[in-house]
Order: structure tokens, then C-alpha cells, then sequence
């Protein structure tokens, strides 16, 4: 196997354990809510998860934040000799998702009265759901 079709792997391994769709469709909408670049294309994801062409470094480093994964391991398949981890966040026993991870980021950003309606919001739909 080549280095592309190794990232591919790679890449395809990781959104398994994120539990995001290998569709191009689906990773490209959640790619480009996260990169302050030029939006990358349907096309251009494809080829990633075809093994026909890998990322540029500054894309490789947004889809390891997206996917909870080691930018160095997803593009070269192992950890390098001076990197350092940092820590990833347990939150439960349930793994955070790619899309619960932007919700949380987008929550960040909110003014605080949009903050305290969000979490108004979820704490009747909590209450709303632990009564059904």
C-alpha cells in the first residue's frame, strides 16, 4: 500500500471511532464548519477517503482535532519520537462524537443569554426525556 491509501485507512479508522459517516458528503459539511480556510470539496474529501490524494498539514491537523485523534498519528500512522500528548477530556462513559464536539464549540461562542437559553433547553428536554 502507498502513503495515500495507508492515510486513507487511517482516516476512514478514525471516523469509525468518531462515529462519523465515511460519506464525503457528510465529512466535508462537518470539515468546513471547523476550518477557517477556503472550504474544501466534495471531491476533494473524496479523493482523502479514496487514498488518491492527502491533505496539506493545516487540514490534516483540523481533521485530528474534529475526529478526537493525534494529527501526527493520523498522518503518518505512528507518534513521533519528540511529540507530546496532550490530554483528551473524559466526559462519560459515552465517547463525544465529531458533531456533539462543534456543538460545544459553537456553545462557547454564544453570548451568555443564548448560553443560558441553550442550557435552559436541554436541561427541559433532560427532564422532558427521563419522565417518557
Amino acid at each position: 500500500m502507498d502513503e495515500k491509501q495507508l492515510f486513507s485507512t487511517r482516516l476512514k479508522a478514525a471516523l469509525a471511532a468518531a462515529g462519523v459517516s465515511e460519506r464525503p458528503g457528510e465529512l466535508e459539511k462537518l470539515f468546513n464548519l471547523k476550518y477557517a480556510g477556503r472550504p474544501v470539496t466534495f471531491q476533494a474529501v473524496r479523493y482523502w477517503l479514496t487514498g488518491k490524494t492527502i491533505p496539506t498539514q493545516d487540514k490534516v491537523d483540523v481533521l485530528a482535532d474534529l475526529l478526537g485523534v493525534d494529527p501526527y498519528e493520523l498522518r503518518f500512522g505512528r507518534k513521533g519520537a519528540r511529540h507530546l500528548a496532550e490530554p483528551r477530556l473524559a466526559w462519560s462513559a459515552n465517547p463525544i462524537d465529531a458533531r456533539d464536539r462543534i456543538a460545544m464549540e459553537l456553545y462557547q461562542k454564544l453570548s451568555d443569554p443564548h448560553r443560558k437559553a441553550v442550557r435552559d433547553l436541554i436541561r427541559a428536554l433532560a427532564a422532558d426525556s427521563s419522565q417518557a
